[in-house]
């Protein structure tokens, strides 16, 4: 149990880290091909890119949770805090109907990917695991915001005869 909510905690920092380090890796071997050795390598810029687009789409699910996107909340500063709350109950379902369509069409553009069997240039990798990235980070992303509304219930639940209580009293 302990290991799945460090896990909840860190996935996507964790996925990101250990796509970023091996990004890191490979263009400084790179860099050391081409300008010590003088002989550039012709997988490392298509690879860095693929792994680039999955720490993109990750990164909108580690945003997600963190309630990290950027925001325009100049107009938020001059309203009350239940109508702050009810934008961002509004945000949440947006972004929320926006992941769901970007998992249904990243899943119809993986398919289509899967029938063809187009690969990549330099390694030959199938661009349908490119391509999953898509479904993938808004699937996290949608995982994410269920996560966070299901904590706030729970949250208020285990508050509320607490409440009761001290109303009574």
């Amino acid at each position: 149990m302990k290991y799945i909510k460090w896990l909840d905690k860190h996935f996507e920092m964790m996925l990101i880290s250990i796509t970023m380090c091996s990004l890191v890796v490979i263009m400084s071997s790179q860099v050391f091909m081409r300008y010590v050795m003088n002989a550039s390598l012709s997988w490392p810029e298509e690879i860095s890119r693929y792994l680039f687009i999955w720490i993109a789409f990750i990164g909108i699910s580690y945003a997600t949770k963190g309630d990290l996107h950027l925001k325009i909340d100049i107009l938020l500063e001059y309203v009350s805090p239940k109508i702050q709350s009810m934008f961002a109950v509004l945000r949440d379902i947006a972004i929320f109907l926006f992941s769901v369509i970007m998992v249904i069409g990243g899943i119809d553009v993986y398919n289509n990917l899967s029938g063809t069997m187009q690969t990549s240039a330099a390694l030959g990798i199938p661009f349908k695991y490119v391509y999953l990235a898509l479904p993938v980070g808004f699937g996290l992303t949608a995982l994410r915001i269920i996560q966070k509304y299901i904590l706030k219930v729970t949250q208020k639940s285990k508050l509320a005869p607490e409440n009761k209580q001290s109303v009574e009293l």
